[in-house]
């Protein structure tokens, strides 16, 4: 029986989307976890631009809490769209 041929290593960029996707959130939402803009993160994670040893670190070893996801996506969604209108009391 053979064994299946795994890749020789994984590459940062590849770590970090892994990581990205186990948690379930956007790229954008990591960038904000990060506290990096969404274009460094998304060159990051294209391979595109270096990335400091301690920014793969911070990302690989923690594990965001729920409410920690939650108000990323909430910065994520003001970032791209603005602040909620303020609703007027009748």
């Amino acid at each position: 029986m053979r064994k299946p041929k795994l890749p020789r290593y994984v590459s940062v960029a590849g770590q970090l989307k892994a990581w990205r996707e186990g948690l379930g959130i956007s790229q954008r939402e990591a960038a904000y976890f990060l506290q990096v803009s969404r274009r460094t993160y998304q060159g990051w994670e294209a391979g595109r631009a270096p990335i400091q040893k301690g920014m793969l670190l911070k990302a690989i070893q923690s594990s965001p809490t729920r409410a920690e996801i939650l108000e990323a996506r909430g910065a994520a969604y003001i970032e791209e769209y603005g602040p909620l209108p303020r609703v007027r009391k009748s």
